[in-house]
């Protein structure tokens, strides 16, 4: 070997020492026993070097491996933090979306609820005015009737008076009246009754167009077309 080779001075040194008091044969044996004393110790040496080369490699293996886990605890933890600030930002913006969507819904019950108000004051003012056009309308009606009663009451009266003059007539004709004075002043009783009689004849064709356009319901309708008390204020 190279080590035992390149330390032949320190055994030559006790070797030499051992020739005054000791014989050659033991010098020999001397000599191996160093020998192999010294090549025990280099290799234990070396087998110590190799140990601390080996404990060194695995401390910086350690190391290296203590570096790599801390590194890959730091990415975790990073990504970790990352992942639980974007989860976070998400939650955040989830929940502003379901406040914004439960503003909205409030938003829009509350203009559902304004709406059926509205539409429940407005049916309630129809029906309010419907109630008062059936009142008019009914008052319109009891006149008609009224008015009705008391045409037909005045018709009847019209129809005895112009038949009690007819027999009032007769009779003053059967009447015999002697002489010029008698028959002048019939005759202008005549003329005046028939004057009267043409003018209540008249009036009664008239009350009877009247009663038939009445019954026809030509002037119901035509009454019914008239501006209530409502349309008058809106009017105004």
């Amino acid at each position: 070997m190279v080590g035992d080779s390149a330390s032949p001075g320190p055994v030559l040194e006790s070797s030499k020492s051992g020739l005054d008091d000791h014989e050659g044969c033991d010098i020999c044996g001397n000599v191996n026993l160093v020998r192999e004393a010294n090549v025990q110790r280099r290799e234990e040496e070396i087998k110590r070097r190799q140990r601390e080369r080996l404990e060194k490699k695995h401390k910086f293996w350690q190391i290296v491996q203590e570096s790599a886990a801390a590194r890959k605890d730091e990415l975790r933890e990073s990504r970790f933090a990352k992942s639980a600030a974007k989860a976070r930002q998400t939650r955040l913006r989830e929940l502003e979306n379901d406040y914004k969507e439960r503003c909205r819904e409030v938003k829009i019950v509350a203009r559902q609820q304004d709406w059926l108000i509205r539409a429940t004051e407005s049916v309630m003012k129809t029906v309010e005015r419907h109630r008062k056009e059936d009142e008019v309308q009914e008052e319109v009606v009891r006149d008609y009737k009224h008015m009705r009663r008391s045409f037909l009451n005045e018709r009847a009266e019209v129809r005895k008076r112009r038949q009690e003059r007819l027999d009032t007539r007769e009779r003053r004709r059967a009447v015999s009246v002697e002489g010029r004075d008698a028959l002048r002043q019939r005759r202008e009783l005549s003329r005046v009754r028939t004057l009267r009689e043409l003018v209540e004849t008249e009036r009664a064709q008239r009350m009877d167009e009247f009663a038939n356009a009445m019954d026809s319901g030509i002037i119901p309708r035509f009454l019914s077309l008239l501006p209530g008390p409502e349309d008058c204020q809106e009017v105004l």
